[in-house]
């Protein structure tokens, strides 16, 4: 099949009513059909699955100051709970910045069915808004 992947650069910021949903400035590349990625300025990012199939999601910050937390919910209803406290089995990812300008990375390979909700989920924390240090990305790698 074709290839399909979202890659998001330059933090913008949360939701304003998912306050833990990561936003946005710069889409680098949205390309194929399996991944819908859709940008709200009160829901924040989120990345709709619509075949059935791995997927690879990276996701990295820079933070100005220590505490922080990002990671990757799943189908998660708790849009303004932090990522290390909502429920378990929908967090997919967590990373935790300690200091400040640190930076954090991760990758996770998820079985992923359509319909699905991937999201960048925070503590409200992060707040760099530089291309360079907060970046998101979501390919299928196969059916």
């Amino acid at each position: 099949g074709s290839t399909s992947i979202v890659t998001l650069n330059a933090g913008n910021g949360h939701g304003s009513t998912n306050t833990k949903i990561r936003r946005y400035t710069t889409t680098e590349v949205n390309t194929g059909t399996a991944i819908t990625y859709a940008d709200s300025a009160t829901n924040g990012a989120s990345f709709t699955i619509n075949e059935p199939g791995l997927y690879e999601i990276y996701c990295t910050e820079v933070g100005n100051a220590g505490g922080w937390m990002m990671g990757i919910s799943l189908n998660s209803a708790q849009l303004t709970t932090n990522i290390n406290t909502i429920t378990a089995t929908d967090r997919k990812g967590f990373m935790y910045l300690i200091t400040a300008a640190a930076v954090t990375s991760l990758t996770r390979v998820l079985r992923l069915a359509a319909g699905d909700v991937i999201r960048p989920h925070t503590n409200g924390s992060p707040t760099s808004t530089a291309a360079s240090e907060g970046v998101f990305s979501i390919r299928k790698l196969t059916t």
